[in-house]
C-alpha cells in the first residue's frame, strides 16, 4: 500500500498535503532543495500536475520503519519516467524529509519545464 504522500501524488488532494508534513520538513527535488511546511506543501499541491501517468511498482523499507522508498514508473509527455520517492518520518508520523529522484534525463528536463510553468502560472 502506498504511503500517504505517494497516494497524494497519485490522487492529489492539495488541501490535505500540509497535514502530512512536519513543520521543518525538507524536500530535495531534481531542481532544488526546499525547507518548511508552507513552501513544500505549495510545491506538492502542484507536483501531481507534472506527470501524465504515475504508477507505484514497489515499496522498500529501511531497517528503521520510519524510512520508506517507493519506486514508480510513468510518463511525462512523450517520455517514459522512472521515479523514486524516499521518505523519512518524524516521531509523530509526519514526513520530515523527502527526496524525489527522476530518470532518464529527457523526462527530467520535461518535468522541470512543466514545474516551472506551473509555479510561474
Amino acid at each position: 500500500m502506498p504511503t500517504a504522500l505517494v497516494t497524494h501524488l497519485l490522487q492529489p488532494d492539495p488541501s490535505g498535503v500540509a497535514d502530512l508534513l512536519a513543520d521543518d520538513v525538507r524536500f530535495s527535488s531534481p531542481f532544488a532543495d526546499y525547507a518548511g511546511r508552507d513552501r513544500i506543501s505549495g510545491l506538492f499541491a502542484v507536483i501531481p500536475e507534472v506527470f501524465d501517468e504515475l504508477e507505484p511498482r514497489r515499496e522498500l523499507t529501511g531497517a528503521d520503519p520510519s524510512e520508506v522508498a517507493t519506486v514508480l514508473h510513468g510518463r511525462v509527455g512523450e517520455h517514459a519516467l522512472d521515479a523514486v520517492i524516499d521518505e523519512r518520518y518524524a516521531a509523530d508520523g509526519r514526513v520530515a524529509e523527502v527526496m524525489v529522484l527522476l530518470r532518464p534525463l529527457p523526462a527530467v528536463e520535461e518535468a522541470i519545464r512543466r514545474m516551472g510553468r506551473l509555479l510561474a502560472g
